[in-house]
């Protein structure tokens, strides 16, 4: 059973609360990250030109399961 059915009260939901706001922020860091490095990279330049420090793709491919991932688990945690 869900464990709002066996703690009732505010508690559970301003925990189920501040895990959906934590899901929140790790979405928002990685789509920062990829859209600065998107959008503010020099005319002309491609992404496959970009310099290593500033685009590290283990990072990028990071970012993009982050964004994938956290909705999935945001999802089961009101389930």
């Amino acid at each position: 059973p869900p464990l709002s059915v066996q703690h009732s009260g505010a508690s559970v939901d301003l925990a189920i609360l501040s895990l959906h706001l934590n899901g929140l922020s790790s979405i928002l860091g990685p789509v920062n990250m990829l859209v600065t490095v998107a959008g503010l990279r020099a005319p002309g330049m491609s992404l496959l030109c970009i310099p290593l420090f500033v685009w590290v793709w283990a990072r990028s491919f990071t970012a993009v399961l982050v964004i994938l991932s956290v909705p999935v688990l945001a999802a089961t945690l009101v389930m």
